[in-house]
């Protein structure tokens, strides 16, 4: 098996994000009642340290950032990294660059500002402190206690075990981060393997080795069917919408997103799939670079050719026959 050569055709990659949440457990003395007035199928949630507008625009970058992967690669067949075809490759960088930047520009910004959102949340800190206190002056009255410190007393204790939860300005910079992660993989090294039996090394060194390489063979020819299954059932789901497209209400962008998912097909084939391409570029002159909306709303005639179009289109995407000889194919070409 030879992974160098699968590895001409995409790269690994994993995104690594840091964010801090900034949320704490909120304890039952913090709303001025204790535990055992908390029923055990109760959680009383968190509290949050920073205004919850702040922490999203991180989150919002995150699940931007987290979605481009996901759109421009593949799942492989072992590990949290992705697939990246290397005809996706400079997009992806390129697009998560400036997110990167963005969240660069938005962590300097928190944290120019962290004095300023501390103190705002104070306010309302101060405020919960004072309602906890009146809680627990009333329950404490209940049962006939004192509660043992005066009101300031415990609005500071409440504050100050709060003010424990921040980080420091310095701390902080290391709190968020944004990255990407390129991966390889290779056979493990098993020469330096030792045993107790020494003449019987070679042999199990061997063994072991046969058995990794049977255990990747079949994770990566998983991975390549899977791949093929999965790009094909995108552009049939495409090819779904927009067949209920054209035979319901107009729609004005029915041809353009069809073009776009082909487009998105030819960009993350990693694979010589030569048969349906044939299929894509016919489906592409005789259909989508002909007719329009307009055309199909007006004419019921372009409307049958474009529909009759699709359904062999569609014919050609369901063969499972061509997968398998694909499979097969790009096995051969990458020595595995």
């Amino acid at each position: 098996m030879s992974f160098e050569k699968v590895f001409t055709q995409g790269t690994l990659i994993d995104i690594n994000i840091r964010v801090w949440r900034a949320q704490i457990i909120l304890r039952a003395e913090e709303i001025g009642l204790s535990d055992k007035d908390i029923p055990a199928h109760y959680d009383l949630g968190k509290k949050l340290l920073i205004p919850a507008e702040i922490i999203k625009e991180f989150t919002s970058l995150e699940s931007k950032a987290r979605l481009l992967l996901i759109k421009n690669s593949y799942t492989f067949a072992f590990g949290s990294a992705r697939f990246v075809p290397k005809k996706c490759l400079m997009d992806f960088i390129n697009q998560f660059d400036k997110l990167k930047d963005e969240f660069n520009k938005l962590k300097e910004n928190f944290i120019s500002k962290y004095d300023i959102h501390r103190n705002d949340m104070r306010l309302h800190f101060k405020e919960a402190a004072e309602i906890s206190y009146n809680n627990a002056i009333s329950m404490l009255m209940r049962n006939n206690k004192k509660l043992g410190m005066t009101k300031e007393e415990y609005i500071n204790n409440y504050l100050e075990n709060i003010e424990e939860n921040y980080p420091t300005p310095e701390e902080l910079v290391n709190k968020f981060k944004m990255e990407y992660d390129v991966f390889q993989v290779a056979l493990p090294d098993l020469t330096q393997v030792t045993y107790d039996d020494i003449t019987e090394q070679d042999s199990k060194i061997r063994l072991l080795e046969n058995t990794q390489k049977k255990q990747l063979l079949k994770k990566v020819n998983n991975f390549f069917t899977e791949s093929i299954m999965e790009i094909r059932s995108k552009v049939i789901t495409a090819l779904d919408r927009f067949e209920n497209a054209i035979n319901g209400k107009y729609n004005s962008v029915a041809f353009s997103r069809m073009k776009d998912a082909l487009d998105t097909y030819e960009k993350m084939c990693f694979f010589d799939d030569n048969y349906f391409m044939l299929s894509v570029n016919f489906f592409r002159e005789r259909v989508l670079d002909i007719y329009n909306s307009d055309l199909v709303w007006r004419n019921s005639t372009i409307k049958k050719i474009v529909l009759e179009n699709i359904n062999r289109f569609r014919e050609k995407a369901q063969d499972k026959n061509s997968i398998k000889e694909i499979t097969q194919k790009f096995r051969e070409k990458m020595d595995i």
